[in-house]
């Protein structure tokens, strides 16, 4: 399955440092979701390495759309943590209520995103992606 995943073209737009690609980063560094806090209020978020970020920003990012093509999307990195750490609809829908989160991925981007996200960092870095 990893293996698949590393062959799909799939690129952020934004920079190797940006939110989401550390974000992405920080899951498969071994910690994995448990070590990545999301403030109560869904503002901050909270990697690894004790980094904070605005987890209201918008994080652009060019999706696999599993046919071939790309899908860009843009979608908060509160949004992005809470689909990864709840995935399913209910348990998400409830997590984004919660942390007042209104930025929800939509759902028939749910499964791309978080394909992006499984992915393997070096397969997803910023190889050829618009700046």
């Amino acid at each position: 399955d990893e293996r698949r995943q590393r062959h799909h073209k799939i690129n952020a737009m934004a920079s190797s440092s940006s939110p989401a690609s550390l974000l992405q980063r920080a899951i498969h560094s071994g910690a994995g979701l448990s070590s990545i806090l999301l403030s109560p209020d869904g503002k901050s978020l909270t990697l690894p390495d004790g980094s904070t970020h605005d987890a209201t920003a918008s994080q652009p990012l060019t999706l696999s759309d599993g046919k071939g093509g790309t899908k860009d999307v843009s979608y908060n990195l509160a949004s992005i943590y809470l689909l990864l750490s709840n995935p399913g609809a209910l348990q998400y829908r409830k997590a984004c209520e919660s942390a007042g989160v209104t930025d929800s991925v939509k759902v028939l981007d749910r499964n791309l995103v978080a394909d992006y996200f499984k992915a393997d960092a070096a397969a997803t870095t910023n190889e050829g992606a618009a700046a």
